[in-house]
């Protein structure tokens, strides 16, 4: 029996014997998988008034039209597109798309890119179908358009006309949207086309939704999407959200809500006064600093406070003729949090203007490191030419007796017809010597030279990120994230039978007794849990 046979019968055995199938755990209905995210990308437009002062035009629309669109962070879907599903175990196994089930409308997160005007840019606006554009964009929906003025018997100064073309790559479909503007505010004017073309993604299934509190000015979010400050009257996707209001000295408040089609979803929000009861304890070297809590100034070092409002804030110590010192500070109501600190002299402005850079947008940093590989380099100069002069010394040695006997033969040959020997034969083997000693030397020269610049370059690099540390010292004021040394991950094997979880068929290829998963197969899931 060949190796294969054998391991396959024994995960076949092993897999009857841990676990025996139960009866009737099938699912009764395929289990769907929905798209859970749509993209619409906005092309530059095209400037056809043939006015190169207009150029700037083609990217800053698409600029301003995706804050406008960009605003929308859902969208309604009727029709949501299946990207996998699980069959139960049944005769007849349905594929994809062929499947009868009921369509129910779907949310799916919506995201707008507007991609850099570049030549790969440029190529693909360049193609006249826009589901290839859509395609190669990797678009749901695109927006392509054009400025151009109108024709010469209607034209007036400055008028130009704006084409907005959306493009719904799912259904195949365009929409036009035309309007008349004026070249010197087009961009103020951008209001109206951005909500047309939100408006006609959102469908005319809209919620309209109203926020009130009793002092106004409280900042609104909806799923963390910040919709303004109370009042706030606009319109949304239906749907159940979070909805959260937020206001200087209150307390925030925070209520699952249900948006409703075709509904006046109105909302009066009561938030209470926050009990402001936090401590903080500020001293510092030298005394007499100026302590800013966000911006609102306290008081002068040492200071003592116990009517604080809780929360995360940022500390700002200042103080002439010294580096301002940012520290982050979590205070908490009956608590006082201690702050010690120490304020370096120095310009505050000086530092924080400087951005670093030695050399146009190379920063010290940046340098260092070009230093350190620079190092490397003539330190690999320095290992070639020592190997080289190494290699060309040891190349002459072992002819040295050869030619020492040489010499000998020759001076023993003409001893009779001349007392001096062979003066001819004895100069060629000492300028071999001689050649070899001189390109040795010149090695070794080269690798001393290597070697100088690669002690200078490591004494840039240190000199260098030495300067980038002096610079790497502008607080920021941010509480920092605090891990629990306790925390741990489990990781909890769960043994199931593949068949609990109605897998018969994937993608849509069925899987009888002998197909995708053995009748008694299981499969080992891992509960993760913090």
């Amino acid at each position: 029996m060949s190796i294969r046979k054998t391991l396959l019968t024994c995960v076949f055995l092993l897999s009857s014997a841990l676990y025996t199938q139960p009866a009737a755990v099938a699912q009764e209905a395929p289990v769907y998988l929905f798209e859970h995210e749509r993209r619409l990308v906005i092309l530059p437009f095209w400037n056809e008034t043939g006015k190169k002062e207009l150029d700037y035009l083609s990217t800053s629309i698409g600029k301003i039209l995706s804050d406008t669109i960009g605003s929308l962070q859902y969208i309604n879907v009727a029709d949501p597109a299946v990207t996998f599903y699980v069959n139960p175990r049944q005769q007849s196994a349905n594929r994809p798309g062929q499947e009868n089930r009921s369509v129910t409308p779907a949310r799916v997160a919506f995201s707008v890119l507007v991609p850099e005007f570049t030549k790969e840019t440029h190529t693909i606006m360049l193609v006249p179908e826009k589901n290839l554009q859509a395609q190669k964009m990797k678009a749901h929906y695109l927006v392509t358009g054009r400025i151009y003025e109108p024709d010469e018997k209607e034209i007036k100064e400055h008028e130009l006309f704006l084409e907005i073309e959306l493009f719904d790559a799912m259904q195949g479909a365009s929409f036009k949207f035309l309007y008349r503007l004026d070249d010197r505010t087009i961009l103020r004017n951008l209001a109206r086309p951005g909500s047309d073309v939100k408006n006609h993604l959102m469908g005319p299934s809209q919620a309209k939704i109203l926020v009130k509190t009793e002092e106004p000015g409280a900042r609104v979010y909806l799923d963390d999407v910040y919709l303004g400050r109370t009042p706030v009257d606009g319109s949304f996707q239906p749907g159940a959200y979070l909805l959260r209001v937020e206001q200087e000295g209150k307390n925030s408040a925070t209520r699952r809500v249900e948006l409703l089609d075709a509904a006046d979803n109105e909302f009066e929000i009561a938030l209470s006064l926050q009990n402001n009861s936090a401590g903080l304890r500020v001293v510092s070297l030298p005394e007499e600093a100026m302590v800013y809590l966000d911006s609102t100034y306290l008081g002068k070092t040492p200071l003592e406070r116990n009517d604080l409002p809780p929360g995360t804030h940022r500390l700002r110590l200042s103080m002439e003729k010294h580096i301002d010192r940012f520290i982050g500070v979590k205070l908490e109501n009956g608590k006082t949090a201690e702050i010690d600190a120490e304020l370096a002299e120095g310009d505050t402005l000086a530092l924080y203007r400087n951005p670093g850079y030695a050399i146009f947008d190379w920063t010290y940093s940046d340098l260092s490191f070009y230093c350190l590989i620079t190092t490397l380099g003539w330190y690999g100069g320095w290992m070639y030419m020592t190997v080289r002069a190494d290699a060309v010394e040891a190349s002459i040695r072992p002819m040295v007796p050869v030619m020492a006997g040489f010499y000998e033969l020759s001076l023993a040959s003409t001893a009779l017809a001349s007392s001096a020997g062979n003066p001819a034969l004895a100069y060629y083997y000492n300028n071999l010597l001689e050649k070899n000693r001189l390109e040795a030397l010149r090695l070794h020269r080269y690798a001393k030279m290597s070697a100088g610049s690669g002690i200078f370059s490591l004494l840039l690099s240190g000199l260098f990120i030495y300067r980038y540390l002096a610079l790497d010292g502008k607080e920021t004021g941010e509480v920092g994230l605090e891990i629990s040394p306790g925390t741990r991950f489990r990781f909890e094997p769960v043994v199931q039978p593949a068949s609990m979880y109605g897998i018969q068929a994937v993608s849509g290829y069925s899987a009888g007794k002998s197909g995708l998963f053995p009748g008694n197969a299981f499969i080992v899931a891992f509960d993760i849990q913090l």
